[in-house]
């Protein structure tokens, strides 16, 4: 839990909540760091962990920008939350898009659902 308790957000790097009360995690904003393998890879990292503690029921996506480094490192966090559903931990996990967007963060969510077999439900935000 250490690394989410210290993560502040950044300059190129998403905003991440963990709301411990409803066990909800979002990450939010804009995503085009130099280190996105690193950081996401230590996300993941979180992200098992808090499954394995039991403290982590739902992950929200709501990006409104990423780089392909990013994407990259979506995709390996995706692989591993697909092993932690299909280990039988029931993560709910959603892809959220704007209403305004033009299609494109609802077509990256399918891709990574289709990519990685992760189980994920795609919501559009009013």
């Amino acid at each position: 839990m250490e690394w989410l308790e210290n993560y502040k957000e950044g300059v190129y790097r998403p905003n991440i909540y963990f709301d411990k009360d409803k066990a909800i995690c979002t990450i939010k904003g804009e995503s085009f760091m130099e280190n996105a393998a690193q950081f996401y890879k230590e996300f993941s990292l979180w992200i098992e962990q808090s499954c394995i503690s039991s403290i982590l029921k739902e992950l929200r996506f709501e990006m409104e920008y990423f780089n392909s480094s990013s994407a990259k490192g979506f995709r390996v966090m995706m692989q591993k939350i697909h092993q932690i559903q299909d280990g039988g931990y029931a993560l709910k996990v959603l892809w959220c898009f704007p209403e305004e967007d033009d299609n494109d963060m609802e077509m990256e969510g399918e891709d990574l659902i289709e990519d990685t077999e992760v189980e994920m439900e795609l919501l559009q935000l009013a």
